[in-house]
């Protein structure tokens, strides 16, 4: 036979070969679960990570691998909607934001539960937020939160410092340029509350609540201090 001849036979073989995959694929596809409601009949789920996963507790890895196996595993207060990216109900059933976009209030569904039929309640998420931010579990992903008033300070170890008044010193008097004007006031969605008198008040000063990393942070505010003089 020619090479020619041989090209074309084995071109035609490759080809017989692909139709037989692709029709072996979608045969197989079709009998399995898939993008179905309804779970398989033995409940087994198979997942191909890619990798090893480094832990299956949320904040301790930020590995994507770890991500993919977290949204499996877990459910959150909101989720994407898979079109249109927009948060949609999830363990929330609906929620409410301020107006100013600093407050949310979420409305959780009364039958949500754990796998052990435990139900989830409000003090859960606010356990898992507190360990989150612990300085204890120093979790890699803690920043992502700080957006929440004094987060990165809990996360920090830090401090809260009061003065010979006895009153709490206020960030924004130790600032470089302390003539900023006050944050406005927002609309809160619970009411007059001692946690929102807390949380609408001016932020407070916070230090090290090591000794010696809280010397060596006010030695070098003087050092600096003085450079500027």
């Amino acid at each position: 036979m020619s090479i020619k001849g041989k090209f074309v036979a084995r071109t035609v073989v490759l080809c017989i070969l692909a139709a037989m995959i692709n029709s072996g694929c979608t045969t197989e596809v079709n009998t399995r679960y898939f993008g179905q409601t309804a779970p398989p009949k033995d409940n087994i789920m198979r997942y191909v990570t890619g990798g090893e996963p480094e832990s299956l507790d949320p904040p301790v890895s930020n590995s994507q691998p770890d991500s993919r196996i977290y949204i499996a595993l877990f459910d959150g207060l909101v989720e994407y909607d898979p079109k249109t990216m927009e948060p949609i109900p999830a363990l929330a059933q609906s929620w409410d934001v301020s107006k100013d976009g600093t407050e949310y209030l979420f409305h959780l569904r009364t039958n949500g539960k754990f796998s052990n039929g435990d139900p989830i309640t409000a003090n859960d998420f606010v356990y898992t937020l507190r360990r989150n931010f612990s300085p204890e579990l120093a979790s890699r992903n803690a920043y992502l939160g700080y957006y929440i008033k004094y987060s990165e300070a809990y996360t920090s170890d830090m401090s809260f410092v009061k003065g010979a008044d006895g009153q709490f010193l206020l960030k924004k008097d130790f600032a470089e340029n302390n003539s900023a004007a006050p944050a406005p006031e927002h609309d809160t969605l619970g009411g007059d509350s001692e946690f929102h008198r807390f949380i609408d008040s001016p932020e407070r000063l916070s230090v090290p609540s090591d000794e010696k990393t809280r010397n060596k942070a006010l030695d070098a505010n003087l050092d600096q201090c003085s450079g500027d003089q």
